[in-house]
């Protein structure tokens, strides 16, 4: 009898089926099993499931050989299941013992809180991980690295039968993980909990799992020993027949450019690029993929203006532009679409004409008004991009998410454009709204103007650029021109597999 099974589960969002009867099965206490798969598998989908974050459309879950069902995910913790997410769940301004033991505060006569074993407790579940943090602290004054580790102490403390680590340690140093991994294997050991891990770096797996399961398309396709299992293996299970040359899904590359329009030279920015060098010749689409937090998204930023660079340097048709800041970015010609739109890359509440305008506040008086030749402009670009809307002055938020995508990207053509940037360009547009928005970007390209985007989908990136390049924990692994690259080949390089 198994301790923890999940089976036959699916889940769907809209017309968007993400599991497909996936089936996930955990031995007993004390072992150690990894869930792999690619970006969009279905892993997170399944063990918000398993943790009762999400209800399945059908599945059954069974914990001890009982079947049970999760409403909440205090449920879940009711049943001895903890998770630990790359995403922290505290609460800034409470300390870090408050927080590891939060809604457990140990309480003395008369139900008030026990401040002294308070803390105590908090201290020795810190020593068990070599934490040497101050109990006393407030969480949002530690780095973000600290508070992921306040996160995993507070599932540790819980003393759950089952923790789940879903890419928990994705942000942490090595001395951080292998502390992490010392208190797990010393749990295993005695016998005392299962884990489920989450992890794209198979040293990770290798180190620590007993048995691995592989999910691809929402689908479990194997379930292995670790130990007798090769990573050639567990890759060829990720991405399945997807190993041919992927010219046979792309478009004809275009031919660069002699001399680069950009060139990154050994950057570095502290916390998530080790080391970045690459070149983007004019009318060239260079993608860049990578695990989630590999660094991609913040190399954009850099280049952008948008964060510090603390070595190396840019610069854009042989101008110096390392740390000189977004305005003059985008003066110099470079625009920038990040992951995030509604947060970031629109103004939802104001119009398609005021969004549209924005690259140009940076050269025009802070109180001028727009003049005639720049709205005619814009009713050019938004004719362009194929903007479906009732005019130029609805709101952006009436917009669907293609169109909105359509305005982040329209915004930057309404002045000269030497490079575009792109953070996950078709990130939340439906399978029409992608095929535009790849359209869109190839004729951007075929002006003369150079792209460099950033995707974790691999598919995107497959399609779309002329020559991928690989990132793996901040670090550019990979430079391969797209019709000579396989999924097989880039999927080992994401998953830090040497000699790809």
């Amino acid at each position: 009898m198994s301790l923890f099974e999940l089976r036959g589960v699916h889940r769907s969002f809209g017309g968007i089926q993400a599991l497909r009867g996936a089936s996930l099965k955990i031995a007993g206490p004390g072992s150690v099993h990894a869930l792999l798969g690619s970006n969009g598998c279905g892993k997170s989908t399944l063990l918000r499931i398993a943790t009762g974050q999400l209800k399945p459309d059908a599945g059954e879950i069974y914990l001890d050989g009982r079947q049970v069902s999760f409403a909440e995910p205090r449920d879940a913790l009711r049943h001895g299941i903890s998770t630990v997410t790359q995403e922290t769940t505290l609460a800034p301004a409470l300390t870090v013992a408050e927080n590891i033991l939060m809604g457990r505060l140990p309480r003395g006569r008369f139900g008030a809180i026990d401040w002294p074993q308070v803390f105590r407790a908090a201290r020795e579940v810190l020593d068990s991980l070599e934490l040497d943090l101050p109990e006393d602290a407030p969480v949002g004054t530690l780095r973000p690295d600290q508070q992921q580790m306040v996160e995993i102490a507070r599932a540790f403390s819980m003393r759950a039968r089952i923790l789940v680590l879903d890419e928990a340690t994705s942000a942490l140093s090595s001395d951080e993980v292998q502390a992490v991994f010392r208190t797990v294997k010393g749990a295993s050991k005695r016998g005392t909990m299962a884990t489920i891990l989450v992890s794209h770096r198979m040293d990770e797996i290798y180190d620590l799992a007993d048995e691995v399961t592989v999910l691809r398309d929402g689908q479990t396709i194997s379930t292995r020993c670790v130990k007798d299992t090769g990573r050639d293996t567990l890759i060829s299970d990720m991405v399945g027949d997807a190993v041919t040359p992927t010219s046979a899904v792309r478009a004809p590359s275009r031919l660069p450019a002699s001399r680069p329009r950009l060139q990154v030279r050994d950057v570095f920015t502290a916390g998530y690029v080790e080391s970045a060098t690459l070149s983007v010749a004019p009318g060239e689409i260079v993608g860049i993929t990578g695990l989630t937090r590999s660094g991609a998204n913040e190399l954009l930023e850099a280049i952008y203006g948008a964060r510090l660079i603390e070595r190396g340097d840019i610069s854009l048709d042989g101008r110096n532009l390392t740390n000189a800041g977004i305005n003059t970015a985008i003066r110099a010609g470079i625009g920038f679409v990040p992951a995030d739109r509604k947060w970031q890359g629109v103004l939802l509440n104001m119009s398609v004409r005021h969004n549209l305008l924005i690259p140009g506040t940076s050269e025009r008086f802070r109180l001028s008004q727009p003049d005639r030749s720049e709205l005619e402009q814009v009713n050019r670009v938004a004719e362009s991009v194929s903007i479906r809307m009732e005019g130029a002055d609805s709101p952006v938020s009436a917009l669907s998410g293609g169109n909105q995508q359509k305005v982040v990207i329209g915004k930057w053509l309404a002045k000269p454009l030497k490079l575009l940037l792109l953070a996950e360009p078709s990130r939340g547009v439906d399978v029409k709204a992608k095929a535009q928005i790849h359209d869109l970007l190839r004729q951007i390209a075929s002006g003369g103007t150079a792209v460099l985007f950033a995707s974790t989908e691999l598919d995107e990136v497959v399609q779309l650029a002329d020559r991928i390049l690989v990132m793996f924990q901040g670090r550019i692994v990979g430079d391969l021109p797209a019709r000579e690259a396989s999924e097989y080949t880039i999927t080992s390089m994401m998953s830090g597999v040497p000699d790809a």
